[in-house]
């Protein structure tokens, strides 16, 4: 055998061939690697974040860097769990994971399109390509894959050879009469991917599951003969589900994530996501009526300028031969006669339908995702749709090859290598033009401010050091993931909040994280409500050392965190724009004590109200008893106020309630308040989640919104909406007044509308 015939040599060539390319795209990640942040923005930051901190400060299956002292399982914090653990297991052992992991982590990125050219070259060569067109094809359809945006936030979802890696295994167990060494194959990796994002479960089997029904149900007619192979990737594709979900009951201890999360009708995927880029010059060329439906990111499964002529020529083929057999048929629309290619392809629309959750965001359909349990935790389900990419791109390679074969074998070898070589050619250069842009919009130029200005040293400069504190407090807070209720922050404070988690190895009671406990995230929340609120989560820390308060962006504080920070001792002032402050966490318990002792009785009676711009509505409700909500359950909007309020000129109105949401569902109760002039049109328009303060008691959760009325004849109208969620307590009330009220039956006094202290027995 020729030397230029080995397998072996192809596939280096394919190694060589897509990292060359890949350095051409990016050449500052691939000469800067544990220097270089890909992204400096939102997830993109968290979760190199995550990886980093793990690696360095953290064990175990537990990730310890957000939400001191809870934490959460290392697969609800998007650090690509299985290298996590793994890197900081060899941390511990004395070699060196920690010191490069920001270079470790950009490899394992810029290694995936590479292996996925080198799976995709196994599958075309398993559809009989010949060895060139198979490296020139695979490294092609590796480049422009939709997997690869991923490298600019989504680190973990980037791995574009998962896909063909899964396909190809699945060839192998096939050709092996469905053997168990296979089928083990396939099991561990897919649940070793989930191990890198669970999403990439969910889109490994349903490719399996999808192929096992189409394969069985286009043989009904011999179904006998074929249930075995079938029903064998049925289970393939089901194994490694059940493996993860016995992994996830085993390791997980919290058990009140919500189950039915936000946004399951939106994330889908559309025909314009399959044949529109808005990064490729030439997909911008295309006509309108080639991109049905929105452009939805997540469902971004771009199948090059070629997918479009190749889907229409298709189209109208089928149509013509049905038109000329008069017999309706799904055959003559398939790219290619074969039986393989056939259900190849109904298996790309099937999968398709899954990503675009047809008929699910229409009614009444849209209601039942509700009871979806498991398959709604994956909202975004148009990444489903990268499966359609892989298996449409192979089909309408091998369609052009074949093609290519017919000119040859017609004497037209030159027109035939052409045909070939603009299709290719057109694939990379797009590919080539996506990545490049893709880098250009996303990477930031600001690598200085994350890698230098040391933290320690910092903390030097004052006499401290990290053992001097027990966590990070980052203000203005923020708070994600809970699926009921966040609190944003800033993305200043949210910068330097995680470069000194990193650095110094302290943990944050801050949290980004998706799926998170809810009763976690709601102990730590309360932390910045009205000091007259009792809070659990001080009353829970046993360390006694200070916790460093981190203050950035001074101008998003609330006025709670204004009066926190009073209670804290100011360490330092950045020239960058933070502070640092030493913070005794037991204070905001004698803090609420100090307030209540400042109120007596008599201040209490003296500030009652009669005046007609106070309004409680469905007051019947509320407090049953201390801290305890009782609140109307709806799932629908309903107006609770519409009218006049009256109040001085230029006065604010602050509008507020408390609310919350079922247990197992995403959302709480939120408001809208709309204006409206004389003449009934809408002047103004606003929403509960507008405001950043925040008040817990329990579940329950206080909305606030300031408004200001523009003329003395305008009218209000307020509306409450969410999803299965109550309310209770509507305040109505000028935005300067403090209204105390007494409920007689449940011997409380309010401030507002908020509940602090039990008249005396």
């Amino acid at each position: 055998m020729s030397l230029l015939n080995k397998t072996w040599l192809h596939q280096l060539l394919v190694i060589v061939i897509t990292t060359l390319i890949l350095f051409w795209c990016l050449p500052e990640l691939f000469l800067n690697l544990n220097t270089t942040l890909i992204n400096m923005n939102g997830d993109g930051l968290k979760n190199y974040y995550t990886m980093i901190y793990h690696v360095r400060h953290g064990e175990g299956l537990y990730f310890k860097g957000f939400a001191y002292p809870y934490g959460d399982l290392v697969t609800f914090t998007d650090n690509q769990p299985i290298l996590a653990v793994g890197l900081s297991w060899l941390n511990s052992m004395g070699l060196p994971a920690g010191e490069y992991v920001i270079g470790l982590f950009n490899f394992f990125l810029l290694i995936s399109p590479v292996l996925c050219a080198v799976f995709l070259y196994l599958i075309f060569k398993h559809y009989q390509v010949s060895s060139r067109w198979s490296i020139v094809f695979a490294i092609a359809v590796a480049l422009l894959s939709p997997q690869f945006d991923r490298i600019y936030g989504h680190y973990g979802m980037s791995y574009c050879f998962i896909i063909p890696s899964i396909w190809y295994y699945f060839i192998r167990y096939w050709q092996s009469g469905f053997r168990l060494g296979w089928f083990f194959v396939i099991t561990v990796s897919i649940f070793f991917y989930s191990l890198l994002h669970a999403y990439l479960l969910v889109i490994s089997s349903i490719f399996l599951l999808c192929y096992a029904a189409v394969y069985f149900i286009t043989n009904l007619t011999n179904w006998k003969q074929h249930i075995k192979p079938a029903g064998a990737v049925f289970v393939a594709g089901l194994a490694p589900v059940v493996l993860f979900l016995v992994f996830m009951w085993w390791a997980d201890v919290y058990k009140d994530r919500v189950t039915v999360p936000w946004g399951f009708t939106l994330f889908r995927a559309s025909f314009s996501s399959l044949f529109y880029s808005d990064r490729s010059t030439l997909s911008l060329l295309l006509p309108k009526f080639v991109k049905p439906g929105p452009f939805i990111p997540e469902g971004f499964a771009y199948v090059s300028f070629w997918g479009v002529f190749v889907f229409t020529f298709v189209i109208i083929r089928g149509l013509v031969i049905m038109v000329k057999s008069r017999k309706v048929s799904l055959s003559p629309l398939t790219v290619l006669n074969q039986v393989d290619y056939r259900i190849l392809l109904i298996t790309g629309g099937l999968v398709f339908l899954a990503a675009n959750i047809f008929p699910f965001y229409y009614a009444p359909f849209n209601n039942w995702s509700d009871y979806l349990f498991g398959i709604n935790q994956f909202r975004a389900t148009g990444r489903y749709a990268w499966v359609c990419y892989y298996i449409f791109m192979v089909v309408m390679s091998l369609f052009v090859y074949q093609k290519s074969n017919q000119l040859k074998s017609n004497g037209k070898r030159m027109l035939s290598i052409m045909l070939l070589v603009v299709y290719t050619g057109v694939i990379v250069v797009e590919a080539v033009e996506i990545i490049t842009i893709n880098w250009k919009n996303v990477h930031s130029k600001n690598q200085d401010l994350f890698f230098k200005n040391n933290t320690l040293d910092v903390l030097s400069s004052i006499n401290q050091k990290p053992a001097d504190f027990q966590a990070i407090i980052g203000f203005p807070f923020y708070g994600i993931g809970s699926e009921k209720f966040s609190y944003l922050g800033s993305e200043e404070l949210f910068f330097w909040s995680l470069k000194w988690s990193y650095e110094t190895g302290l943990p944050l009671v801050n949290f980004n994280m998706p799926r998170a406990s809810t009763q976690n995230c709601s102990d730590i929340l309360q932390l910045i409500s009205n000091p007259l609120i009792s809070k659990k989560y001080p009353e829970i820390i046993t360390d006694k050392r200070p916790f460093l308060l981190l203050v950035a962006d001074t101008a998003k504080l609330v006025h709670t965190e204004q009066a926190i920070i009073q209670q804290a001792k100011l360490l330092y002032r950045s020239s960058l724009g933070y502070q640092l402050y030493q913070l005794d966490i037991k204070k905001l318990l004698t803090l609420k004590e100090e307030l209540l002792n400042r109120l007596d009785d008599d201040f209490l009676m003296r500030k009652q109200t009669t005046d007609s711009t106070v309004r409680f509505i469905d007051f019947n409700y509320g407090f049953k008893d201390f801290d305890y909500f009782v609140g109307e359950y709806l799932n629908e909007e309903k107006v609770i106020y519409e009218g006049k309020i009256v109040t001085k000129p230029d006065s604010l109105i602050e509008i507020s309630m408390w609310g919350t949401g079922s247990k197992n569902f995403w959302g709480a109760a939120a408001f809208r308040v709309e204006q409206f002039d004389s003449n009934h049109v809408r002047v103004e328009e606003h929403f509960s989640s507008e405001n950043q303060d925040i008040d817990i008691v329990k579940k329950w959760y206080l909305l606030r919104l300031q408004i200001k009325k523009h003329h003395p004849k305008n009218t209000f109208k307020i509306t409450t909406s969410g999803h299965r969620y109550q309310y209770c307590n509507v305040l109505i009330k000028p935005a300067s007044d403090t209204i105390t009220v007494f409920d007689k039956q449940a011997k409380v006094w309010y401030v507002n509308n908020r509940p602090f202290k039990r008249a005396t027995e």
